[in-house]
Formats: C-alpha cells, sequence, structure tokens
C-alpha cells in the first residue's frame, strides 16, 4: 500500500517539473523574422537592337475604321461659291427730287438711300480792306478807293461788307488762284490802302445714292441706261460691299 501512494507522489512531481519546464521556455522564446528576397536592380540596360523576336511583346493591332463611301464622296465635293454680291453708288444729283424718282424706279429689286457728302475743294483767296470803326467810315474810305483806280484806269471791282465777320470792311474779290489775288493786293497797296489777303476752305455738299448689297449678274448695264436717262450728269460707281469684318481693327 505504501508502495502506491509513494509511486502516486513522485509521478505528480514529476508533472509538475514538466508542467513548469514549457511555461518556462514558452516566455523565453521571441519571434524571429523571416528572410525576404529583396528585388535587385537591374545591373545592365538593353537595347532594342540588342532584342530578338521572341524577347519582343506583341500588341493587338488598331481597329479599322469603316468609312462609308457617300459620305466620303459627300466631304470631297467642293462647295459652291455664293453669288456675287455688288453694293452701287450713284451721284452727284441736282435734286432730292431726281433721287426720289431713282429709288421709285429700282425698287423693290434694288433698296437705295440718300446720302449728303461733304466735297473738299481747293482753296480760294479773299483779298479785302479791314472793317472800319462804323458804316460811314467805311462808306467815306470806299468812295475814296474807287476815285484812286478810276484814276489809275484799273478795274479792279470794290464792295462794302454790310454782314458777318467782315462788317464795315471793303472786299476787292475772292479768287481761285492765288497769283491773281496777290495782284489786286499789290495794285491797291500801290494806292495807299492796307490790304488783306486770306485763304479759305471750300467745301460742296453734294447728293448721292448708295444701295444695300444685291446680285448684279446680268443687270449693270441696263442699269447704268435707266440712271443715265434720270441724271445725265451723274456718275454709277460699282464697289464691293463693305461687311462687318472690314469694320474690325486688331490691334
Amino acid at each position: 500500500m505504501r508502495g502506491v501512494v509513494f509511486g502516486l507522489l513522485l509521478a505528480n512531481l514529476l508533472m509538475a517539473v514538466c508542467v513548469f519546464l514549457l511555461s518556462k521556455e514558452n516566455r523565453n522564446s521571441q519571434p524571429v523574422a523571416l528572410p525576404v528576397a529583396s528585388q535587385s536592380a537591374p545591373t545592365s540596360i538593353t537595347l532594342l537592337r540588342d532584342l530578338t523576336a521572341r524577347d519582343l511583346v506583341p500588341y493587338a493591332k488598331s481597329p479599322e475604321v469603316l468609312v462609308n463611301r457617300e459620305s466620303a464622296d459627300e466631304l470631297s465635293v467642293p462647295a459652291q461659291a455664293a453669288p456675287q454680291q455688288l453694293c452701287l453708288e450713284f451721284g452727284p444729283i441736282a435734286t432730292r427730287q431726281i433721287a426720289e424718282s431713282v429709288i421709285a424706279a429700282v425698287s423693290p429689286n434694288i433698296v437705295m438711300e440718300t446720302q449728303v457728302r461733304t466735297l473738299q475743294l481747293s482753296p480760294a483767296y479773299r483779298v479785302y480792306l479791314s472793317p472800319y470803326r462804323d458804316r460811314d467810315t467805311a462808306a467815306e474810305n470806299l468812295q475814296n478807293l474807287r476815285a484812286s483806280l478810276t484814276e489809275r484806269n484799273l478795274s479792279i471791282e470794290t464792295l462794302l461788307i454790310t454782314r458777318g465777320e467782315l462788317s464795315n470792311g471793303i472786299a476787292l474779290g475772292l479768287f481761285s488762284e492765288q497769283r491773281n489775288a496777290l495782284n489786286v493786293k499789290e495794285q491797291v497797296e500801290a494806292l495807299g490802302f492796307p490790304v488783306t489777303l486770306r485763304e479759305e476752305g471750300q467745301q460742296e455738299e453734294q447728293l448721292w445714292l448708295a444701295s444695300q448689297p444685291f446680285e448684279f449678274e446680268g443687270i449693270i448695264e441696263d442699269l447704268r441706261v435707266s440712271f443715265a436717262k434720270l441724271e445725265p450728269a451723274a456718275e454709277l460707281l460699282e464697289k464691293i460691299c463693305k461687311t462687318i469684318a472690314q469694320d474690325i481693327q486688331l490691334p
């Protein structure tokens, strides 16, 4: 009986020792990192010319685009040019009544409107005696001047100025040629009168007709004949119509 008890105690003691040793081994154990194979960088560069056909990777061909034959033919047909358009100018016209007759003759096929244009003319040369202080003094000097001209047999037109900025002055003429104005000035100055010569710009207002754009093929000559009957002295001008794009000024 003692042997059985002793054997059980020895077995329990051995079991306790084994459990103790196993728990101690687990506490002392540390995780071990596993080695990872590193990717090494290429040590050399292979040129395309050194590769063989086996080393090349083939890619799929790009898909073919199907073109409709009718659509391609439509694109290849050149666009037809738009009918050429023209603008007309007619003038100068003597009166508005004649202008209205021309507008009525071409309506409604051609739309025209009246325009008043200012034409710059060659300058004129005015010769005169400067205004005197009053009308009586001006009249007295005019009589003296006329008497001196008659005595010298000089034919120069004289006139008393009664209105405007030169009122009470004496007009000696308005000349288109500067040399004629200088000649009169010298002749009157030789009689002892102070003379002034002034250059003046000349303008003339003219009445014209201008049309809106229209297709002109085959009708210009007919228009020229018709316009000549209405106003023989006027001129019919053809010009390219001005567009919006022509008004744009580029920097």
